[in-house]
């Protein structure tokens, strides 16, 4: 048996190491589903349960792989966009985003995370795959028409990356 307190082990030091640089490459579906499965063993609930309801007990929904990952994404990519935004270069990052954009179009969805190559593409292919329309680097609609738009980049990064893992976890509760 594993003893419940692992899960905080998982959340340091297994989650960081299987994790790192996942901003620029992106994780795939069954690295996803590996991270959750770790995460779920974790906490001690035994074989046969649900991976979800597992996880949402266990970490509860800000806790989970899902959710970290979104928003070390969206935290990353506000941070980038700044450096940007100090150096000038919005007008260039805006460009990229849609010729990125147009070019992951053209993939039918899910896109496979192999196809990214660096942060903006791997936001662009996170959002297309939950449905998520990304206009522009900082202005994207969901699949219920709602527009997310990262104004001034001071805001807290929380709300998008919850409402971002809200739509996977729409799909994960639904099977």
């Amino acid at each position: 048996t594993v003893n419940r307190k692992a899960r905080i082990l998982f959340s340091g030091s297994c989650f960081a190491a299987a994790t790192w640089g996942h901003e620029a490459s992106g994780i795939s579906a069954l690295q996803m589903l590996y991270l959750e499965t770790s995460a779920a063993d974790a906490t001690g609930v035994c074989k046969g349960r649900c991976r979800f309801t597992t996880l949402m007990v266990g970490y509860g929904p800000t806790g989970t792989p899902r959710h970290r990952i979104t928003l070390q994404l969206i935290t990353n990519w506000i941070l980038t966009v700044k450096q940007f935004a100090k150096l000038g270069l919005l007008p260039k990052i805006r460009t990229a985003w849609i010729e990125a954009r147009n070019h992951f179009k053209k993939f039918p969805t899910p896109i496979p995370f192999s196809k990214t190559r660096g942060i903006m593409s791997n936001l662009i292919v996170t959002l297309l795959n939950i449905n998520w329309d990304p206009h522009v680097f900082n202005c994207w609609q969901d699949a219920s028409g709602e527009f997310w738009v990262l104004e001034d980049f001071s805001l807290a990064p929380h709300l998008f990356a919850k409402h971002l893992t809200n739509c996977y976890y729409t799909q994960d509760s639904e099977r």
